[in-house]
């Protein structure tokens, strides 16, 4: 009986030590998130650079790789933003403030300035959610106990692997983050994750979030017809809290031509 004691023993305190190794990472990592939430919501301006390549493949029409990189200088509080994105060859500058939305035209190289409405299609709201920190950590705070960490001398690492089930809900906000319109209940209901997965660097310093990966594919059924969308986002954080007021230049407003309303 003592000899099967003795292994039974050791057998239980391992699987407690497990127990409690699994606790206390998810408490680091909850305290770690929260952290990090909180640094962000603290956040005034800053400096971001993004990657984004897209792939369909499948459905009606054949479409090519798309490769997009954004430079974007971004306050929170009022919105604003002085943004570059060059995608297929072409690059739009673009400025928002209160004063209004203004893009050059890569064709002509002349300031336009949008239309409110133009501004409210293309729903501003969602913009700064896919730029702000904040709301994309929000984003992911119900699933904070779901990350893995590693970590570095000045970095933690946080991953999460997305796909399968309890994570549609969490798909449902990333698409939605589109322009109004772009995704509808009805194609929502088809889709089949096969990848969604994060991962988050975060400054053990400051606890600033440094970089956030987003790699994606997905199934979208329509008509019968499926198309399957791999995205990868990879976005850099810098310079936080050290801009100056984000301003439209004068030879911006005084050079814009208004556009008219297309509806």
């Amino acid at each position: 009986m003592k000899k099967i004691f003795l292994p039974m023993c050791s057998l239980l305190f391992l699987v407690l030590l497990m127990t409690a190794c699994s606790a206390d990472e998810k408490a680091e990592l909850e305290d770690i998130y929260q952290q990090t939430l909180t640094a962000s919501e603290e956040l005034e301006n800053f400096e971001m650079e993004a990657e984004v390549n897209q792939q369909v493949e499948g459905g009606e029409v054949e479409i090519p790789p798309i490769s997009t990189t954004i430079n974007a200088e971004i306050q929170l509080k009022p919105l604003a933003f002085h943004q570059t994105m060059d995608m297929m060859g072409q690059t739009v500058e673009m400025y928002y403030t209160e004063e209004g939305m203004f893009f050059k035209d890569p064709q002509q190289g002349q300031w336009m300035k949008g239309p409110k409405e133009l501004a409210d299609q293309l729903n501003m709201a969602a913009v700064q959610q896919q730029q702000n920190p904040t709301d994309q950590l929000k984003q992911l705070e119900d699933y904070a106990e779901d990350f893995s960490i590693e970590e570095t001398d000045n970095r933690y690492i946080l991953s999460l692997s997305a796909s399968g089930e309890g994570f549609d809900q969490l798909l449902e906000e990333q698409l939605n983050s589109l322009p109004e319109g772009e995704i509808t209940a009805e194609v929502l209901d088809t889709l089949k994750i096969n990848k969604l997965d994060y991962t988050i660097t975060v400054s053990k310093d400051t606890y600033y979030l440094e970089t956030m990966t987003v790699d994606m594919d997905l199934d979208i059924e329509e008509n019968g017809t499926t198309t399957n969308l791999s995205q990868k986002m990879e976005s850099t954080y810098r310079n936080f809290n050290e801009l100056d007021t984000i301003e439209i230049p004068e030879e911006v407003t005084d050079t814009a031509i208004e556009m008219e309303n297309p509806m």
